[in-house]
């Protein structure tokens, strides 16, 4: 039941900020459009290209989607969020692509090529742990996408930490990915308080569970 009612606090949440702010970035908390950007080039240097075929975990309202199509890139998309309010905005906006109602912790999630998210695990829990959830989802998820996965986090080494966010332990959640595959970088080279993980398959014969 707690997950039950961490999950209904996260609608909520975002239900009273499209209320508050409209459909907008300002509903979503993801700061100005610079850095929205900037995380969505970082989300792209995992290798997406043309032709792929790309998940968006927390899609909020789908503008990954018009970042890539902005950059030239023809891929065919997927978003996936909890709430249905930003949902039904992302279908207005974005009627080609496809929008799925999906709670990663428990859905099915489809296999794609690629998995992105954004800002999409920076609430502090209140009766789960956001590191268990966290493991759990990217434990489910990754092996979902045939070319891998990157996502994106807020860092313990910020300066100032927010106390209605969670701030996670890059090594902490690096060692996790281990687990998952050998091929895992981490990013923290880009000029936000926040730090990125690319989840790449194991090569063939080359496995952690060889």
């Amino acid at each position: 039941m707690s997950w039950e009612a961490e999950r209904t606090r996260i609608i909520s949440r975002y239900d009273k900020r499209l209320e508050q702010h409209g459909a907008g970035r300002a509903a979503l908390a993801v700061g100005p459009e610079e850095r929205h950007h900037l995380r969505f080039a970082k989300l792209c240097e995992i290798g997406i290209s043309s032709g792929d075929h790309v998940l968006d975990l927390g899609c909020g309202l789908g503008d990954f989607r018009s970042f890539v199509a902005e950059k030239g890139l023809d891929i065919r998309y997927t978003g996936a969020d909890l709430n249905p309010g930003l949902l039904s905005h992302a279908r207005e906006r974005h009627p080609d692509a496809q929008f799925l109602s999906i709670d990663a912790l428990h859905d099915e999630i489809p296999e794609c090529d690629w998995i992105v998210s954004s800002t999409t695990f920076n609430l502090r829990l209140e009766v789960e742990d956001n590191y268990q959830v966290i493991e759990a989802i990217l434990a489910r998820a990754f092996h979902k996408a045939r070319k891998g996965m990157a996502i994106d986090f807020l860092s313990s080494y910020a300066e100032f930490q927010h106390p209605d966010a969670f701030h996670y332990d890059p090594l902490k959640l690096f060692a996790f990915a281990k687990t998952l595959t050998k091929r895992v970088s981490l990013r923290h080279d880009y000029p936000l308080f926040e730090f990125m993980l690319y989840l790449y398959p194991d090569f063939e014969g080359w496995s952690t569970n060889a």
